[in-house]
């Protein structure tokens, strides 16, 4: 039987302060949101944070944006901002959760080898439909108006890959 701290034994190596991560997310940051604040804990006789830095962090959506994914939502924000302003909390969370799915949508079918219209549009009315008390001509007139600029971008990429 070998003895514990022998030739053989595991070596231990000393505990490491892991540090504590913390994310501020308030607007006091100086308009950056996602701000990470790291602090190393002190041992557990409550001595102060040794280290302190502050990192900013992206949001994930935003360290790599496909131009193609970009140009197909700001097609679908074009003349919604004041509808878009003018929903409750709850439901501009909805809409604009929905809206980024549907421009995924959109952005993948480009990226495909066929774009077909009537899917875009049905897309677009759906999405506009979670508007309350929408105008039905509007409605359509909107998703009619987004979808022809939606085929606009598809002709101008494949343009470019011509």
């Amino acid at each position: 039987m070998e003895e514990r701290g022998g030739p053989h034994a595991p070596e231990r190596f000393p505990q490491v302060e892991q540090p504590e991560q913390t994310f501020d997310t308030s607007e006091s940051s100086g308009g950056q949101t996602g701000e990470m604040q790291e602090t190393t804990r002190g041992d557990s006789l409550g001595e102060s944070p040794v280290a302190s830095a502050s990192l900013p962090i992206a949001p994930a959506h935003q360290l790599t944006k496909d131009p193609v994914l970009k140009q197909v939502e700001e097609i679908l924000e074009e003349d919604l901002g004041e509808t878009y302003n003018s929903l409750p909390p709850e439901l501009r969370e909805k809409f604009k959760a929905q809206g980024e799915v549907v421009a995924t949508s959109i952005q993948r079918m480009i990226g495909g080898a066929k774009v077909h219209a009537k899917k875009v549009l049905q897309l677009l009315v759906a999405w506009l439909r979670i508007i309350p008390h929408i105008n039905r001509f509007f409605l359509e007139q909107e998703a009619k108006i987004k979808t022809d600029r939606i085929i606009a971008l598809v002709e101008r990429e494949k343009q470019k890959h011509l």
